[in-house]
């Protein structure tokens, strides 16, 4: 398996892993070597060496678990430092993923994937196959001391082992049948409960909470179902363990002290021989559950790879001309029917049309948020879902309808997006819209909607970008606000595309389009 995502963060954590691991093996040889002295000198009566062996023992256990609780400590720590890290990467691959990617990504599918997948994945890297490795070694440790005793009680001991690969067998598939429904639940739900989040006031006002919990009932009982299932494919797996470790645990006591009766082996070497076995049936076990979550790490690994991973070749321009030929997108019914249009630089262009003709699903398309399904889109030459990251959103400034939230005061956006030399222009426009100082202290977030619009259009308006898209800019605004725009848009000498219902928006620009029956038609300017 492939582990090339975090493979540089997670190097020294395995090799840490391993050693954690591979302390086991001077312990378990101690015990079994020092168990059949015991039991030897208890049948002998020889109290002064019981004593002698016993403080030994002792002693030996208690440095053991002192190491080895330092090493856990130590291991622990690295491992949760080490995922930071690995998150951090994961989070920017994510964020580097083409627009149109990042918008159909559903939340519950996100959630899922960082945490659950990501879970999976690290643990996998730094668990699962360090200890898929330890215990190979330990096996075949084991295996040569077992072979040392006697060649027939190492083939019965294995053959004993393999009795462990019964319960997985029998329950791999149904394990993994509801592992993938409950995933599919887990994200249908959780997206659910964030939409509510998002529109909890708005159930209230509108008395939509019986709806809404009749809604989430019937998710959770879907999921009820389910999960059922899971715990009982798991416990009945459980069961079958709980069985098979009671035949394995007394089927070698009644095997070694056959053998021993038998005159086959010594009585200490019987001792040593059940100590050894224990282990060898404990490490199998390890080596089966690796392998299985190895397994279920490739599916996570490629979910990772799929919402996080962009394998897009990211492209330049020194133009930012639109071009759309053939265009056709439809939802449920085709909204655009077969349009061309092209820009020139520095114009204006006003695109206007009814509700749901597809003006922001147009915006959308020109800006990478979307693909087209048929016909093509080009902003110099470049499909915008190939632009390279470094043209956002200094060259290609997009003003969405409905301003986004930032966890941060708005002065700290302005400070984020303004950079040092755009940051006068910025103070400039702000004070131009009346933005007051008291204002950009406060949580962006707590703004009014025209507050938020204000800032957000000082930012797109504070220097001349190569293409600036502008869905609905008067949204929010009071009419000195709108007076102000009007005003910076005439003075602005890049290239725009605005939305808008707002025939004030018609003096400023250049050209008017209306959107209509899934065709863009060229209005006369009044």
């Amino acid at each position: 398996m492939k582990t090339d995502i975090f493979k540089e963060e997670t190097k020294e954590i395995i090799w840490l892993s391993i050693f954690t691991k591979l302390i086991n093996i001077p312990y378990i040889l101690l015990i079994s070597y020092t168990l059949s002295e015991l039991t030897s000198l208890s049948m002998d009566g020889d109290i002064a060496n019981i004593l002698h062996y016993g403080i030994f023992f002792i002693g030996a256990i208690v440095i053991y678990s002192v190491l080895n609780i330092g090493l856990h400590i130590k291991y622990q720590k690295e491992v949760f430092r080490q995922k930071q890290k690995c998150k951090r990467k994961l989070y920017e691959m994510f964020l580097n993923k083409k627009l149109s990617d990042l918008n159909k990504i559903s939340s519950g599918n996100v959630i899922e994937n960082f945490s659950d997948d990501f879970e999976t994945y690290i643990s996998a890297i730094v668990e699962m196959k360090p200890l898929l490795w330890v215990s190979v070694i330990i096996m075949m440790l084991l295996s040569f001391f077992l072979f040392r005793i006697n060649v027939l009680l190492i083939l019965i001991i294995f053959l004993l082992a393999m009795l462990q690969l019964i319960p997985p067998v029998i329950s791999r598939k149904y394990m993994q049948v509801n592992y993938d429904n409950c995933r599919e639940m887990e994200e249908e739900i959780t997206n659910f409960i964030l939409t509510a989040f998002s529109g909890f006031v708005t159930i209230r006002i509108y008395d939509m909470k019986k709806w809404w919990m009749e809604k989430l009932k019937k998710l959770q009982k879907k999921y009820e179902h389910i999960g059922n299932i899971s715990i009982f494919t798991t416990e009945l797996e459980g069961m079958m363990y709980d069985l098979l470790h009671k035949i394995l645990e007394y089927g070698t006591y009644c095997i070694i002290g056959a053998m021993i009766l038998s005159s086959i082996i010594s009585f200490k070497e019987g001792i040593s021989a059940i100590v050894l076995a224990k282990y060898v049936y404990i490490y199998l076990k390890n080596v089966e559950r690796s392998i299985s979550q190895l397994a279920e790490c490739r599916k996570a690994e490629e979910r990772l790879k799929n919402n996080c991973f962009d394998k897009r070749a990211e492209e330049n321009t020194n133009s930012f001309e639109v071009d759309i030929s053939d265009l056709s997108y439809s939802y449920e019914e085709r909204i655009f029917d077969y349009i061309d249009w092209k820009t020139e630089d520095s114009r204006k262009y006003m695109i206007m049309g009814e509700n749901g003709n597809g003006k922001t699903t147009l915006l959308k398309l020109i800006v990478g948020m979307l693909e087209p399904q048929y016909g093509q889109i080009r902003i110099g030459g470049v499909r915008p879902e190939n632009l390279s990251r470094s043209n956002f959103p200094e060259k290609i400034f997009y003003m969405a309808q409905d301003d986004p939230d930032f966890n941060m005061s708005a002065r700290e956006l302005i400070e984020f997006f303004g950079g040092k030399e755009n940051r006068a222009s910025i103070w400039r426009r702000l004070k131009e819209f009346g933005i007051m100082e008291t204002e950009l202290n406060r949580p962006f977030n707590q703004l009014s909607g025209g507050e938020k619009k204000k800032i957000f259009l000082s930012l797109a308006l504070s220097h001349t970008h190569e293409l600036l898209l502008m869905d609905e800019p008067t949204n929010h605004l009071d009419l000195y606000g709108k007076k102000v725009l009007l005003k910076l848009l005439k003075e602005y000498r890049g290239t725009v595309i605005i939305i808008s219902h707002d025939s004030l928006i018609e003096e400023t620009v250049d050209e008017i389009w209306m959107l209509r029956d899934g065709k863009l038609q060229k209005n006369e300017k009044r």
